[in-house]
């Protein structure tokens, strides 16, 4: 037998590394990761340290007998081991947690594959790091299989030492974290069986330290017939409850492939049945009635009706009663019905400066049938061109001050001067509209090529004025004040959502809009108790204003931008206002969902508005977990008609609702994810 003593054991380390199987080996690991070491994004619930923090923590699970027959049974078919089998349902674990294909776990071996280390007294475990990718189109059968040949190549290179390969690599080293992997995956052959000698009985004790080597590790250890489950977390990353969800996904994704090997990798559903009815039915449980026969001008001639006396709008020095906007907006839309032949589905653009007539343009064109286009006189002649042509407009409603902004054939001046257009016909229109026709079509941004054109019908506005006056129950004192463009989708609680509850509108000019002291002074005036805004406009007022007005404040709605805890701070220091944070695309009518924000634990976009349903999936379209960040899918009564003239467009991003039949949903390109509390 050869025998080596400790002072000889360095010589023979520099040996054997010198020789050809560390040579091969070397080779073979330096070929894993010429290219780039994956980095792997686990969804942690604080701030990675900037330097590694060791302090761990510990949460066991057991896989049951039952199951662990089946594993055994499975493996045995497969001819695999139970290693093998458990590495790989941690992949795919993995996978669905980061949403990434290409993933390193660490594994521990013997490291006593060569003759001359058996007889050796010592530490001879080494550290393998596995990478292997996810084809989730693969069957999970054949995904095991193609981990067990991965997994013989690294066991027969095991005997190449990690530090070396690390050195050898000459990786930049990140100290908050280990290099090439951030997990580790343990199998313990033989479990921990208990010792006797001479009849001396021993068992092992394995002490919590309260370390995490890693930023998580699982250990797997077969006993009597079933498999304990550690799982070592590093607490500065992870929040006990966010492992112990991971751990019963773990079980269920286990479940999932017994229960069919040739299930494709991206069908495999990791939560289990009550976490999976939590997030797509208890969250959604927004069902409720609305009027779906009416619209918002049935909504807003039954307060005509009511409060004919009471203010509707403010301009400047300028103000209408309920009476008189329906009066003049009935008159003008007269002419457009009758005149001008306006059907239902038929465009119309408006573009005036902030006016009254901004209001009574609105008002005229959703009574005469038409559907309209609300176009910001700032904008570019070729975008404006663009947004006529694009939407066919049968007319342009604006002003003898922007008439020569650009040619178009067909345009009716709504001037407060032009006496004969607002003296026609003061009566009520027969209404003509079903909830299917377009009651208006918004044109976004466009920065990624030409604006879209988003068309919302009349069942989507009517859902939506119903949902925020369930949150916000406006009554005829409220006050309102308006100050986004016309062009802008939220505009639409600034004007439609108050005049159907017989609430105030208080427009603010260009100068109002921009200056916070003009903004301020104008609230003051008007004694405005409700507002909404932007996080950044609010913030550039509250840098140059104190904006007294917002003492007096009921309501502050923010949205459109991610609202950031020294904001709230800043606000929660003027006003006792409710303050809340929305959250919607265009696509999905203005705002589809709200939150009452408490403190700045509580900034999220909150939860779903009546008849709206959300969802955070894979790329796969599979539910995730709590805590898991996917893309934002939203469905329901204000899911919109799609993009004006752009049925490619439209057919990519409203897509078949797989969880309501007869249901459409809209990928919003957004990342959020459904946190439990």
């Amino acid at each position: 037998e050869q025998k080596i003593t400790y002072k000889d054991f360095s010589a023979y380390e520099k040996e054997q590394l010198e020789s050809n199987i560390f040579t091969e080996a070397k080779e073979y690991w330096i070929e894993q990761f010429k290219n780039d070491i994956p980095v792997l994004n686990l969804p942690t619930q604080f701030s990675r340290p900037s330097t590694r923090n060791f302090t761990g923590k510990k949460i066991y699970s057991t896989i049951d007998r039952s199951t662990a027959n089946k594993i055994k049974k499975i493996c045995s078919s497969l001819e695999i081991t139970p290693y093998m089998f458990l590495l790989s349902c941690y992949y795919v674990l993995l996978s669905k947690y980061t949403s990434q294909d290409d993933i390193v776990i660490g594994s521990p071996i013997v490291g006593r594959s060569l003759p001359e280390t058996y007889n050796i007294i010592g530490m001879f475990v080494n550290t393998l790091a596995l990478r292997n990718k996810i084809d989730t189109s693969s069957s999970f059968k054949a995904f095991v299989l193609n981990i067990k040949e991965n997994l013989l190549n690294a066991f027969k290179y095991q005997t190449y030492p990690f530090d070396e390969l690390v050195k050898a690599l000459d990786i930049a080293r990140d100290t908050s974290r280990n290099p090439l992997f951030d997990t580790m995956f343990t199998y313990q052959n033989n479990g921990y069986k208990e010792i006797n000698i001479k009849n001396n009985k021993a068992s092992y004790y394995i002490p919590d330290t309260n370390i995490s080597k890693f930023d998580l590790s699982i250990e797997a250890v077969p006993e009597n017939d079933i498999i304990n489950l550690t799982f070592e977390y590093a607490t500065s990353l992870f929040t006990e409850d966010f492992i112990k969800n991971m751990s019963n996904n773990y079980l269920n994704t286990i479940n999932a492939v017994l229960d069919n090997l040739d299930i494709q990798i991206k069908n495999i559903d990791i939560l289990s049945s009550e976490e999976k009815h939590t997030i797509l039915y208890d969250f959604n449980n927004t069902a409720a009635e609305y009027p779906k026969n009416k619209t918002v001008i049935d909504l807003f001639e039954e307060q005509v009706a009511k409060i004919p006396d009471n203010i509707a709008v403010v301009f400047e020095n300028q103000k209408l009663t309920y009476k008189e906007l329906n009066e003049k907006a009935n008159s003008l839309a007269h002419y457009l019905r009758f005149n001008k032949n306006i059907k239902p589905n038929d465009f119309i653009g408006i573009m005036v400066n902030r006016s009254l007539e901004m209001i009574i343009s609105i008002l005229a064109v959703l009574k005469s049938g038409g559907a309209y286009i609300p176009i910001d006189p700032t904008y570019p002649k070729d975008r404006i061109a663009y947004m006529l042509k694009n939407s066919d407009a049968k007319i342009l409603l604006t002003q003898e001050s922007l008439k020569n902004k650009l040619n178009y054939d067909n345009i009716v001046l709504v001037d407060s001067s032009n006496k004969t257009l607002y003296s026609i016909d003061t009566n009520n229109l027969e209404h003509i509209n079903t909830q299917k026709d377009t009651s208006y079509v918004i044109f976004t941004s466009g920065s990624t090529g030409n604006p879209k054109g988003v068309m919302i019908n009349h069942k989507n506005l009517i859902n939506f004025v119903y949902a925020m006056q369930k949150e916000f129950s406006l009554t005829h004192n409220d006050i309102v004040a308006s100050i986004t463009t016309i062009s802008f989708d939220i505009f639409v609680l600034e004007s439609l959502f108050p005049l159907s509850h017989g609430a105030r509108i208080v427009i603010a000019n260009e100068t109002e809009q921009t200056n916070a002291q003009n903004f301020n002074n104008l609230c003051i005036k008007n004694n405005v108790n409700i507002f909404q805004t932007t996080p950044s406009r609010i913030q550039a007022f509250l840098g140059t204003s104190t904006l007294d007005f917002v003492k007096n404040c009921t309501k502050i709605l923010i949205g459109g931008e991610p609202f950031q805890p020294a904001l709230l701070t800043d606000l929660q220091n003027l006003t006792k206002a409710y303050i809340y944070n929305m959250y919607g695309p265009t696509e999905t009518t203005v705002w589809s969902s709200l939150k009452l924000i408490d403190n700045k634990d509580s900034i999220t976009i909150g939860k779903p508005i009546l008849n709206t349903q959300f969802y955070i999936l894979d790329t796969n379209l599979m539910p995730l977990p709590f805590n898991i960040p996917g893309d934002i899918y939203i469905s329901g009564d204000g899911v919109t008609d799609g993009y004006l003239n752009n049925k490619e467009l439209t057919n990519k991003v409203f897509i078949k609702n797989p969880f309501i039949e007869n249901s459409i949903m809209y990928k919003t390109g957004d990342i959020g994810y459904f946190n439990e509390k």
